[in-house]
């Protein structure tokens, strides 16, 4: 796959299904191909999917590799890359919520699609059906975003 933002999207699609390990009790671990590329397996992935997607499709140039959401962040806001809207098929979604009274960014995930009404299309790591910021696995969701596109980033 060559740099582009729909191969990435096609990648991330790919991957629909696929599940972290479970320990000897069934409990869901962590442990999953992406932290093992990574080199940091064990710990939440989202972002890690996120950075495998794009080097195995040749976007390094224009996706860093990492594994803190707000890094992630900073990188793109660095380099004014956020807040446009509506989101496009490969932006990154960033989640921002308060958590604790604290503005926190504890999830990312892949824009397959903007479906109109700020219902936004994502492929995401480290999740569940539900939406979770800590699930088992890569799932496709539709998130509810603002009609403005206020309620996530995007980069």
């Amino acid at each position: 796959m060559v740099n582009t933002a729909s191969s990435m999207v096609r990648l991330a699609a790919t991957q629909i299904g696929y599940r972290e390990g479970q320990d000897p009790s069934g409990n869901w671990n962590n442990l999953n191909k992406y932290g093992a590329w990574y080199g940091w397996n064990g710990v939440a992935w989202c972002a890690q999917f996120v950075s495998w997607l794009a080097a195995n499709t040749g976007n390094t140039d224009v996706i860093p590799k990492f594994q803190y959401c707000p890094t992630g962040l900073e990188w793109f806001r660095s380099r004014s890359l956020t807040g446009h809207w509506p989101p496009a098929p490969g932006d990154i979604m960033f989640v921002r919520r308060i958590i604790d009274g604290v503005q926190r960014t504890p999830h990312v995930g892949i824009v397959e699609k903007y479906l109109g009404g700020g219902k936004v299309q994502t492929i995401e790591g480290n999740t569940n059906d539900n939406g979770s910021y800590q699930g088992n696995g890569v799932y496709r969701l539709v998130r509810q975003d603002s009609e403005t596109g206020t309620g996530y980033i995007y980069a």
